[in-house]
């Protein structure tokens, strides 16, 4: 970019005395700055530009101007405008700084050779700037100069970071990728249905020091991935809901913090990082290889130590996908929202293999009890998927948005009715009928019932867990440490709060003891799952009631929930 000064007209006077004249000319612009530029020395993020790295190198100031900078969005910019040796700007002199030909700020001079001018990364993209340097020679009202100097400014979230290293360094204090993978968002199943998945990575930072370091301000990792088709040809892959745009790479900017306790402690991301969104669509049935890796010089090629991945989509012939529901935990009735009530889990497979819906599919979700309400749904946000959504509404359609890639969405269902739906009297339990019903494609005409139960709140009076006795929540066979060590059968937790550690793979009752009578005649826990080991999606919480028609308070009943968790075969 070029330096483009202006100069003003000097007026000359003329002085006439005493029958002789006198003529005196003197440069308005003598001593003030007549050259300047943006200097290699502007900063982001307090940290000077690197020529050939994110700025590019200009004619002026002897090849120490810049005519171009790459930062990260949001980044704090502090552009350095340098006049040549000896001319120093002055107070009355003003920077006017415009981006894309919109005014944003004006700075007052400085008396020094280099004046600053800042600026706030702005979103990601490419810009215009300029910045009009007014140079007075002490007065505001007239300048002498002008000097103009522009810059193409590009940012974009991953800019100035630095390259995650490699999965095989073992460098103190250097930050790696350790891992790579996918998480399918859809996982399809089905031919025509496109497999919509997140390429992901796992940070981690080697031994060296104890301290904590932000990753988000420092690194990033350039993720490729390539998907063969069951014939092993190469499948395009596009951004999501798209069918134009595609996609073959990402670069991932590093989220959160690695703490290291000691000095030869290294640290993890607890859970992988996601990119955007991608998809395909299988053309026929049969198995579509999945490879993701860490391109960490960015050459396309896989190299060594770059950490490599790949993952195996099943895809079977169309067919309209069987599906199935599970029920978590029990619940009474008369329930309000945020109360959570049982989990309702419908999961869709195509032969054996999980299935997903497709865009122009659909399942709504409706009961016979007008007091039965779906109070939360599962749905993605930000490549995670949790039934976080609070809905509070009595039917609800299920899209390709609520199911996982193991081809399950989840609900809470609670009813306001104490016996609604199809009540027995005697047993105080309640049926309420949940229909599903599909819509589109191989869901046109589709439609299912399935028998939800619920606890008469009336028959079986509800109060909090109170402690009887020393073993107040206690394993009929001990309890597990965290560890997953079985303790002895008599340790218990003398309180109504309590973490249960529960091994992978292991069904047992947790017991609960408490004081019955003719007004209290059950109990609830609620039940998070915070590893989804338990339902399938972590964070899924349901309420689980043991109940009993005994008053008898010498020797009270034992309340008792079983709790079955299974190992995670979801990729």
């Amino acid at each position: 970019m070029s330096t483009k000064t202006t100069f003003k007209r000097v007026a000359l006077a003329t002085v006439a005395a005493m029958g002789f004249g006198l003529l005196s000319v003197v440069p308005a612009n003598a001593g003030v700055v007549v050259t300047a530029w943006i200097d290699k020395s502007s900063t982001i993020a307090t940290v000077a530009t690197t020529q050939g790295t994110n700025s590019t190198a200009g004619l002026a100031g002897a090849g120490d101007s810049i005519t171009a900078m790459t930062a990260p969005v949001g980044a704090a910019i502090v552009f350095i405008v340098k006049s040549a040796a000896g001319d120093a700007f002055a107070t009355t002199d003003r920077h006017y700084l415009y981006i894309n030909g919109q005014q944003m700020s004006v700075t007052a001079g400085a008396a020094a050779l280099t004046n600053d001018i800042t600026l706030t990364a702005p979103a990601a993209g490419t810009y215009t700037v300029l910045i009009k340097s007014y140079v007075t020679a002490g007065s505001i009202a007239a300048s002498t100069a002008i000097i103009d100097n522009t810059l193409t400014l590009t940012t974009s979230a991953s800019a100035g970071k630095t390259e995650m290293g490699l999965s095989n360094v073992t460098t103190a204090n250097t930050v790696i990728v350790s891992a790579v993978g996918v998480t399918k968002k859809n996982s399809s199943g089905r031919v025509g249905v496109p497999v919509v998945f997140h390429p992901n990575f796992t940070a981690k930072i080697n031994a060296g020091t104890a301290n904590t370091v932000d990753t988000s301000l420092l690194s990033k990792a350039i993720l490729r991935y390539t998907v063969a088709s069951p014939a092993a040809a190469a499948v395009t892959v596009y951004a999501e809901n798209s069918a134009i745009t595609t996609s073959a790479t990402q670069t991932i900017v590093g989220s959160g913090s690695l703490t290291r306790a000691g000095t030869t402690d290294s640290a993890s991301y607890a859970t992988p990082l996601h990119g955007t969104a991608v998809q395909f669509t299988p053309a026929t049935a049969g198995s579509y290889v999945v490879t993701t890796w860490h391109d960490a010089n960015n050459d396309s090629l896989q190299g060594a130590g770059e950490a490599v991945a790949t993952s195996t989509i099943v895809v079977a012939a169309e067919a309209t996908p069987v599906v199935t529901v599970t029920q978590y935990g029990s619940a009474l009735g008369g329930a309000s929202n945020g109360d959570f009530g049982k989990l309702i889990k419908i999961c869709l497979a195509n032969a054996t293999n999980p299935a997903g819906l497709s865009s122009l599919e659909s399942l709504a979700i409706s009961f016979d009890d007008t007091g039965a309400r779906v109070d939360r749904v599962s749905s993605w946000s930000s490549g995670v998927f949790s039934v976080g959504t609070d809905v509070d509404t009595a039917t609800q359609t299920l899209t390709s948005a609520n199911f996982n890639g193991s081809g399950c969405a989840y609900m809470n269902v609670r009813t306001g009715t104490a016996l609604g739906g199809t009540a027995s009297a005697t047993t105080g339990i309640s049926t309420v009928t949940m229909t599903t019903t599909g819509t589109g494609g191989a869901f046109a005409g589709y439609s299912n019932t399935t028998a939800v139960s619920f606890i008469d709140s009336a028959t079986y009076v509800a109060t909090a867990a109170a402690a009887h006795t020393s073993t107040n929540f206690l394993n009929g066979a001990g309890t597990y440490s965290a560890a997953g060590t079985l303790a002895a059968a008599t340790t218990g937790v003398n309180n109504t709060t309590a973490t249960w550690y529960q091994p992978l793979g292991a069904s047992s009752s947790m017991n609960l003891r408490g004081t019955l009578s003719a007004a209290a005649k059950s109990k609830a826990i609620r039940v998070v799952d915070t590893s989804g080991k338990i339902t399938g999606v972590a964070g899924a919480t349901y309420v689980s009631t043991a109940y009993t028609l005994s008053t008898n308070t010498v020797s009270p009943t034992v309340a008792s929930w079983t709790v079955t968790t299974t190992l995670d075969t979801s990729w």
